[in-house]
């Protein structure tokens, strides 16, 4: 019986962190590669940009966002972006959203409750398949599906990198 022991490719994930195969994995497929040489910056909150390209990546849809570029119905993101077409393709398919004001606030945090209902509502279920209040009842299903397990953040709370590629893995 042989054993494969991957180690993080990161110098400052640790080889024995909850997160270490999450973030080895989802660097390799390239969807949440290192922020710099031999760093992952784990700690780092997540923006509301970042989630979205995260999330078109680990949903398949790259090809559609790319096609997508130079698209935005948000005023704070220019249609030249780099990730216009992310974020337009993460609205379209419901992962994010616009905030109250209409703008999408590309730099701001991503939270645990969007973070949750994102994942969830990209696994296929709907507000019918969710019992509760949001954000609750989407934290709850996240729960319940072992998305967050060793993850102890409150709704509100930013998400750190460690615990997106945990989520997402």
């Amino acid at each position: 019986c042989a054993t494969t022991v991957v180690h993080a490719d990161f110098k400052d994930v640790p080889q024995d962190a909850v997160y270490a195969d999450s973030v080895n994995s989802l660097s390799s497929m390239g969807i949440m590669p290192g922020t710099g040489k031999d760093a992952y910056s784990p700690k780092d909150i997540v923006t509301r940009e970042q989630f979205a390209v995260i999330m078109v990546k680990a949903s398949g849809l790259e090809d559609e966002a790319i096609s997508l570029k130079g698209a935005t119905m948000f005023s704070d993101v220019k249609p030249g972006s780099a990730n216009s077409g992310y974020i337009a393709e993460a609205s379209a398919k419901g992962f994010v959203s616009g905030l109250p004001d209409s703008r999408f606030h590309p730099g701001d945090q991503i939270n645990f409750g969007q973070v949750c209902s994102a994942v969830v509502k990209a696994l296929g279920y709907t507000g019918q398949d969710v019992a509760g209040r949001w954000p609750n009842n989407y934290i709850n299903k996240a729960l319940k599906l072992e998305l967050t397990e060793d993850i102890n953040l409150k709704a509100t709370d930013g998400v750190p990198r460690w615990a997106l590629a945990l989520i997402i893995d």
